[in-house]
């Protein structure tokens, strides 16, 4: 998104200039760039709108978890106090209803998409690809398992050295 504000914001400093001028090139390029303001803040308001629903669905997850979270102190501590009527009404009503609540992938292990905007924990993707950008180092390699690069070790070693193909067959 702070790349499509920063794309809005220079066509509209174009739009500005070629305001001032008077020739046809200056005229269609205008309306190009109109054009293109007007697409570029459609794909914006797009992106706000998922945006702000994933935000949403993050709250509500979260306010669930936190009331799921609630809900097993109070039990505890109605067992611990001999309240066991409250405890049983906790236990067996109110924790599983506030589980229901939460959508399946966040009850356990959470499906993770790369077109979400908006994750409450971070994957092995996202970790790869601030090591990639800090070192250098392309993303396919960090996320290359120790299996396959023993299972490729050979093919630049057989690049170097042409005969070794036929020593380690």
């Amino acid at each position: 998104m702070e790349n499509l504000d920063r794309e809005i914001t220079t066509l509209q400093i174009e739009r500005e200039s070629l305001k001032n001028e008077s020739d046809t090139y200056s005229a269609d390029r205008l309306k190009l760039v109109d054009e293109l303001i007007r697409s570029k803040k459609e794909e914006q308001q797009r992106l706000m709108t998922i945006w702000e629903r994933e935000k949403g669905r993050v709250k509500e997850i979260k306010d669930v978890k936190r009331e799921i979270e609630e809900a097993n102190t109070r039990l505890e501590i109605a067992q611990r106090e001999g309240k066991y009527e409250l405890a049983s009404r906790l236990r067996y009503s109110e924790i599983p209803a506030l589980k229901g609540k939460l959508p399946p992938e966040s009850a356990g292990e959470e499906v993770e998409s790369e077109d979400m905007m908006i994750r409450d924990r971070l994957t092995a993707a996202d970790i790869a690809r601030v090591i990639a950008k800090s070192t250098g180092i392309p993303v396919e390699n960090l996320r290359q398992g120790e299996t396959e690069k023993l299972l490729h070790v050979r093919e630049p070693a057989a690049l170097k050295y042409p005969g070794i193909r036929r020593h380690t067959d």
